[in-house]
């Protein structure tokens, strides 16, 4: 028995976490692609830090859209392997 799942069991978007590093304080700051992709603003996490990750603009919206792309090719990929 294996504890494999099948590839319509994993989503990429939905299992795959980008690290924001903040210019501000340098904190890490972890999030789950698919929930980045349904937000336009991230606050960061750092202790007493205020900066947000704007998701909108042309620094960091495109990258978050463009990944969150690769992601639903690989899944359509893994759909068709099946």
């Amino acid at each position: 028995m294996t504890d494999t799942p099948n590839a319509s069991d994993f989503r990429m978007a939905e299992k795959t976490a980008i690290t924001l590093l903040c210019p501000e304080c340098g904190h890490e700051n972890s999030e789950l692609v698919a929930h980045l992709r349904q937000r336009y603003k991230y606050a960061c996490r750092g202790s007493g830090c205020s900066y947000v990750f704007t998701f909108d603009d042309d620094k960091y919206g495109p990258l978050i859209q463009k990944f969150a792309e690769l992601c639903d090719v690989f899944d359509a990929a893994t759909d068709k392997a099946k």
